[in-house]
């Protein structure tokens, strides 16, 4: 396991996951959320295209990496990258009382 791919929706564990993988096959983890929204796209859907591509190459290039997320556009490429995928399959109605329990915490 050196290229690790996990997904699934919102609050169901895969930052929690990929950090713990990190620490333990000392593999940086890369937030796809964070990468995409830290970006600056450019107006032209092309550039904008070009310029997601130049980002997911430099990710390539690396040996080991956990990925944390997908996007639509992106999955197939991710999973042809990886020797890992991890796909969390839970029900909305769980993501649903997770994130009342958390919230209700506070």
């Amino acid at each position: 396991m050196n290229k690790i791919v996990i997904i699934e929706n919102s609050g169901t564990g895969k930052s929690t996951v990929s950090h713990i993988l990190s620490s333990k096959l000392s593999i940086p983890v890369i937030h796809l959320d964070q990468m995409y929204h830290q970006t600056n796209w450019p107006q032209s859907e092309s550039e904008k295209q070009q310029l997601w591509a130049e980002k997911l190459g430099s990710i390539w290039k690396s040996e080991s990496w956990i990925i944390d997320g997908a996007y639509p556009r992106t999955t197939d490429l991710i999973f042809l990258k990886a020797d890992t995928i991890i796909f969390f399959r839970f029900q909305k109605i769980f993501n649903i009382l997770e994130l009342s329990s958390v919230l209700s915490q506070n």
